[in-house]
């Protein structure tokens, strides 16, 4: 990864099915947009549970939420659209 690369992290569980499809949605979008996936796992990390546990999955860029729940194609569009 490069310093200029953008970064979206999804918040997710292992056990949530959601959470699964909403990574298999937007890996396809990576190569296009350039930019790095992380996933994070709030099971084990007690303050993310607090602060996502009613939200997962939640994919967001730095402070600024773009899906909670469903992956929807028109936000992450308008998403890249305005911050580029």
């Amino acid at each position: 990864m490069n310093s200029t690369e953008r970064t979206l992290i999804i918040y997710s569980r292992k056990s949530c099915d959601l959470c699964q499809i909403m990574k298999d949605a937007v890996k396809p979008w990576q190569s296009k947009y350039k930019f790095a996936l992380k996933i994070i796992d709030i099971e084990y990390h007690p303050k993310l549970i607090a602060q996502f546990a009613a939200s997962i999955p939640l994919l967001v860029e730095g402070n600024k939420e773009i899906c909670q729940y469903y992956f929807e194609e028109r936000r992450l569009l308008k998403h890249f659209k305005g911050t580029d």
